[in-house]
């Protein structure tokens, strides 16, 4: 009887310790995925801080005083007049906001695997 007992307790300790180890797997990748996330929050900041440090460093005001010499003196000027001066200048900020999409569908991507994994 000493040996069946001995053997019962072996197995419930092989299915406790299997157990264990897939738990501290589930954990090592969730870690793993919060540690990506944080990479994209990282890279989700440095894509706003370049598109910041452009538009500090950019003027559109010559280009829309260049535009408005163009017209004559008595002509009336509304804010469409310029809109092609303001489009020209909001493409540089396209791949920005294609960047910042792109974070965003892989971060969902992301979310969705923690979401699984916990």
């Amino acid at each position: 009887m000493p040996q069946s007992t001995i053997r019962v307790d072996v197995n419930a300790r092989s299915g406790s310790t299997r157990q264990h180890s897939e738990t501290r797997v589930q954990a090592r990748r969730l870690r793993q995925l919060l540690e990506q996330l944080d990479e994209m929050k990282d890279a989700r900041d440095s894509i706003i801080s370049r598109a910041k440090r452009l538009a500090s460093m950019e003027d559109i005001k010559p280009n829309v005083l260049r535009k408005a010499t163009t017209f004559d003196g008595w002509t009336q000027i509304g804010p469409e007049v310029f809109e092609d001066v303001v489009n020209e200048g909001l493409l540089k900020y396209d791949r920005f906001k294609d960047d910042l999409e792109e974070n965003a569908v892989a971060q969902e991507g992301m979310l969705v695997q923690i979401e699984v994994r916990s």
